[in-house]
C-alpha cells in the first residue's frame, strides 16, 4: 500500500512495511523527512521499524529524540523509551521539557532522579507533572516533598496536592493544606478544591471547614 504524507510540508511516497526502502532512496538522510516517517510508522503501530529508521538516521534533532521516545510511550514500551532518553543524554541533543513531560507519566517514580541530573528539577511545569504523578501512584509523602520545594506555588500545584491527600485518604494533611493555602496566598477556591475540602471534612466527619467553603 502507497501513502501520501505531507509531513513537515514534504511530499511522500512510502510503502507501508519496505523501510529498507525508505533507507535505499536516502529519505532518512534528511531529519526532517526521517522524523515524518518515524512518525508515520508510530501511527501505525509499528514503534520496532520507526526505530530502526531513526537508527538509520545519520543526524538527529531534539523533535526526532522526543517523537521516537513519544512513539515507543504511545506503543506500551516504557522500558524501550527510557533507554533512548538515557542514549539521547549521553549525546549531543540534550532533552528540553516536553520530553521530560512525555516520560513522567509513564516511567512513575523512577523518572525522578533523571529529571534532577537533566536539570529540570524547577521548570513549573515540570514539578506539577511530577506532582501529578506522585499523587496517582499514592505516594502522597514524596508529593509533600517536592510541594514543599516549590518556590513558587500556584493554583494548579495547590489543586492537585490538596486533592492528592484527600483522594488517597489523608483527610487531616488536606485540611492542613487548605488552611496553608488560605494563610500563605489570596488565591481563590476552585470547584476542584473545594470538593477535596469536602471530601476531606465528610471523612474527618467536620463540619466547619464545609460551613466555611459555603460561607
Amino acid at each position: 500500500m502507497v501513502l501520501k504524507s505531507m509531513s513537515y510540508g514534504l511530499p511522500l511516497l512510502i510503502f507501508v512495511g519496505e523501510e529498507k526502502l525508505a533507507i535505499e532512496l536516502g529519505l532518512v538522510r534528511n531529519v526532517y523527512v526521517a522524523t515524518a516517517l518515524t512518525e508515520m510508522y508510530i501511527k501505525f503501530g509499528d514503534p520496532d521499524v520507526a526505530f530502526r529508521l531513526f537508527e538509520e538516521m545519520p543526524q538527529r534533532d531534539i523533535v526526532a529524540w522526543t517523537s521516537i521516545i513519544s512513539g515507543f510511550i504511545e506503543n506500551g514500551k516504557n522500558n524501550e523509551a527510557l533507554r533512548i532518553f538515557r542514549e539521547m543524554r549521553l549525546g549531543d541533543d540534550k532533552p528540553n521539557s516536553v520530553t521530560i513531560l512525555i516520560l513522567i507519566p509513564a516511567c512513575g517514580h523512577s523518572i525522578h532522579s533523571l529529571v534532577v541530573k537533566s536539570g529540570f528539577d524547577s521548570a513549573e511545569e515540570v514539578q506539577i507533572a511530577m506532582l501529578n504523578m506522585y499523587v496517582k501512584l499514592g505516594y502522597v509523602v514524596n508529593a509533600y516533598t517536592l510541594f514543599d520545594q516549590m518556590l513558587e506555588k500556584n493554583i494548579v500545584s495547590w489543586t492537585v496536592m490538596l486533592s492528592g491527600y484527600s483522594q488517597n485518604g489523608y483527610a487531616n494533611e488536606a485540611v492542613t493544606v487548605f488552611q496553608q493555602m488560605l494563610k500563605t496566598t489570596d488565591l481563590k477556591l476552585d470547584f476542584i478544591i473545594a470538593a477535596s475540602v469536602l471530601q476531606a471534612c465528610a471523612q474527618l466527619g467536620s463540619l466547619h471547614y464545609g460551613e466555611m467553603i459555603h460561607g
